[in-house]
């Protein structure tokens, strides 16, 4: 692989995990809850783990959907 094609494919993960951050962090923010309490540390063990939960659906069925239209689904290396 050539540095070029190497710092292309940088240049687009950079936005993208920039974003990810961004909505992982307000989701464990949402519901106005201390994390020094109990119930604010369960409020964001909840958040994150349904966050998990979504994104790895959308990772499956971006997936399924690449293999359904022909896109050759592989590590990236």
């Amino acid at each position: 692989m050539s540095t070029v094609k190497l710092l292309g494919q940088i240049w687009i993960l950079i936005p993208v995990a920039l974003l990810f951050v961004a909505g992982i962090s307000l989701t464990l923010q949402s519901g106005h809850v201390r994390l020094s309490t109990s119930q604010g540390l369960r409020q964001m063990m909840g958040n994150l783990s349904s966050t998990a939960i979504m994104v790895s659906i959308g990772l499956v069925l971006m997936l399924l959907a690449q293999s359904v239209v022909g896109y050759k689904v592989g590590a990236a290396w």
